[in-house]
């Protein structure tokens, strides 16, 4: 009988969007796909928007029109996985939704045989690519940001006093703006003397011109910017700094010391009253009563020699339990979760062998990329050159150099991406599996806040404790896959013969002997 099917292409840059090779070109893959295994496009729907969420017109027309016709649509296809989603969480809550519908997403490139438990993680490892390209692009960004923090340089919109510009070398810069930067600096003259309160002097700058809200003008004076500083605010292990800017400043740095002085409140000693707490149940807030649902606090009873620390019920049924025997549970229960070391190298194997295999095309881009990057570089020179042998005029070189500039730019850093994607990805998953194997450790090691994260993003919705055993309603996607792998593990042993991978959509079997992969007995 005939597939009927809805096929997504979906494109996200304007330059996509504008060429229009990517669309095309999908669909005669998505077209070609079907016309072979004989079955019928029932629709097409064309997307232009990121695969960052499922916030998406097209995908949500697709949606609605597939509900309405669950008893007809069999599959919604993409050519590749990141046509559908660059984020695992959403991209996997979505195929949950078609399934409930009883229709099947896939990529006709990428097929996932969901009858076969092994082949979820085959489908992990095809979202997460894109999720992982995203974070290497998105770190590549902050530390553009942060190394023109630490150079000096501001980023983003300039200030009130200042406007944005370029030097001589292109680069960006804060030029100041002399109409805004005299009322500025008498802001902070008037503040510095002590006599006017905040939201006094805004009012009477606001009659003069200086038109800021009642939060940016409090921000305006604690803004080391105007003292010719840049602020390089904390980033994981290094410690937030200010550096000398390379702008003009619009304030003397004793002026700004001294409105500093005026603004900072007399020195408090104060301890949280909820630390200690905090640091004893660290679970607060995190499941529910058993009994009647509601969310747990927890405090402290006292004892003959101590204080001893329960979760407990807000509500009227008295329900309590022992923060100490609560917290063995879940220690128990992540402890489950750890997967054999044989299977954990075996699962490390198949991915190394999988990045492998991606070489050849990732080789390909990177050519690409490099003679692309080369070109504009010398599409560069030549705008230079042409410029000093007076064959442009300087109105066009102003127009052209800063796109040839952002082109090369945005070339440098693709290819820095296409060039450390194996690496960092790998290194991601190694890191990733080393948390699985010693979670126990890692949860009763970490800190409280840690601890929270942890729990609140593996445990999915709130869970309970019931009888002394570990319950939830629903479990994280990342528990469901490692406890769905297990129990496959369990009832069919570690073989070498078990289909793992799907070299096509035919159903031709890539074996793990076929990828040269040891699999130890358990």
């Amino acid at each position: 009988m005939s597939k009927k099917v809805v096929i997504y292409p979906r494109v996200s840059t304007d330059e996509q969007r504008k060429s229009g090779y990517s669309i095309p070109h999908q669909e005669a893959v998505l077209n070609k796909s079907c016309e072979i295994r004989g079955w019928t496009v029932d629709r097409t729907f064309i997307e232009d928007h990121s695969a960052k969420n499922f916030n998406r017109p097209s995908y949500k027309e697709l949606f609605k029109y597939c509900k309405a016709n669950k008893h007809s649509i069999d599959y919604v296809l993409v050519t590749k996985w990141d046509r559908f989603s660059r984020n695992v969480g959403h991209a996997l809550a979505e195929i949950e939704k078609f399934a409930a519908i009883g229709i099947e997403v896939n990529a006709v490139e990428e097929w996932i045989d969901f009858s076969i438990p092994q082949n979820y993680l085959l489908l992990a490892v095809y979202l997460a690519m894109p999720e992982v390209d995203n974070k290497v692009r998105a770190q590549n960004v902050v530390n553009g940001i942060r190394g023109s923090w630490k150079s000096g340089r501001w980023i983003g919109i300039a200030p009130v006093g200042y406007k944005n510009g370029r030097d001589l070398e292109n680069k960006p810069i804060l030029m100041v703006n002399e109409s805004e930067a005299a009322l500025v600096r008498e802001a902070f003259e008037r503040f510095s003397t002590g006599l006017f309160e905040q939201q006094e002097l805004r009012k009477l700058m606001w009659k003069k011109g200086l038109q800021l809200s009642r939060s940016r003008f409090p921000a305006m004076l604690k803004n080391s910017v105007y003292c010719g500083r840049v602020y390089v605010p904390a980033y994981k292990s290094e410690p937030e700094q200010i550096v000398r800017g390379v702008h003009q400043a619009i304030v003397p740095e004793e002026l700004f010391d001294k409105v500093q002085n005026v603004l900072a409140p007399a020195a408090k000693v104060s301890k949280r009253r909820y630390e200690a707490m905090e640091d004893a149940t660290p679970l607060r807030g995190l499941f529910y009563c058993p009994e009647c649902g509601g969310t747990l606090t927890s405090s402290a009873s006292k004892g003959r020699t101590a204080y001893y620390w329960y979760y407990h019920c807000q509500g009227k049924c008295n329900f309590r339990l022992s923060a100490i025997k609560t917290h063995d549970i879940v220690s128990d229960y992540f402890d489950s979760l750890r997967i054999d070391d044989d299977i954990a190298d075996l699962f490390l194997k198949v991915k190394e062998n999988y990045y492998q295999n991606q070489d050849n095309v990732r080789s390909q881009n990177i050519k690409l990329f490099t003679e692309k990057l080369k070109a504009a570089e010398e599409q560069l020179v030549r705008l230079e050159h042409k410029f000093v042998n007076d064959l442009v005029d300087k109105e066009s070189y102003n127009l052209l150099r800063p796109r040839y500039l952002a082109e090369v730019r945005v070339l440098r850093i693709d290819l820095k991406a296409l060039t450390d994607a194996a690496s960092d990805a790998m290194t991601y998953i190694r890191s990733t599996v080393d948390i699985v194997q010693n979670l126990r450790k890692f949860y009763e090691e970490a800190t409280t806040p840690l601890k929270q994260k942890l729990v609140g993003s593996l445990c999915g919705k709130k869970f309970t404790i019931q009888n002394s055993h570990y319950r939830t309603a629903q479990e994280s996607a990342i528990i469901a896959v490692l406890k769905g792998f297990k129990q496959f593990i369990k009832e069919n042993g570690c073989s070498s013969e078990h289909p793992f991978l799907l070299s096509s959509p035919y159903g031709n079997r890539t074996r793990v002997t076929r990828m040269k992969i040891w699999c130890p007995n358990p």
